[in-house]
């Protein structure tokens, strides 16, 4: 839901700049969002600059400053309390920083969710069958057959959450 959230955020300062005519891509691309190995570069980066600069035969980091623009300058009240920064780096990556508050409104909603937050309907009630390998008692048992008894001791604690 963030990436999608941070998508739309993006799509729509890309929008800007087409409809003021600095760019005139169509289809506008699909951003994609990534986690950045590096914590300092944000919580989530996109190299939608990148990718768009061939289409329209632009410098990307220029590009990026452009989107990074249209975002900051004209960002909607919950896109000001959801995102904290939006920085360009080095060739043309998008750097974007979410807000204390955002991070301390996903602990509220975990805490109220108590033990049924994330259960999902994605199963719709049917069945599932699960099966695991125990350990041969005739044969040598080895650390693998432990992990594999946990590991199918506790699968049937999770299709229940997914609505199976």
């Amino acid at each position: 839901m963030v990436k999608e959230n941070l998508r739309e955020i993006i799509t729509g300062s890309l929008r800007k700049l087409k409809d003021s005519g600095f760019i005139s891509t169509d289809p506008l691309p699909i951003a994609q969002i990534e986690i950045p190995k590096d914590p300092s570069h944000g919580d989530f980066a996109t190299n939608i600059a990148m990718i768009l600069a061939s289409a329209e035969k632009k410098n990307p980091r220029q590009l990026a400053e452009h989107i990074v623009n249209a975002i900051t300058t004209n960002g909607s009240e919950s896109e000001k309390g959801f995102v904290k920064s939006v920085e360009v780096a080095g060739p043309g990556f998008i750097n974007i920083t979410l807000s204390e508050d955002f991070w301390r409104d996903i602990v509220r909603r975990v805490l109220r969710g108590g033990e049924t937050y994330g259960n999902v309907d994605l199963g719709g009630g049917r069945r599932v069958q699960i099966e695991f390998v125990s350990a041969n008692p005739t044969g040598p048992l080895h650390v693998g057959h432990g992990g594999g008894g946990v590991l199918g001791d506790r699968m049937p604690n999770i299709p229940p959450v997914a609505g199976y």
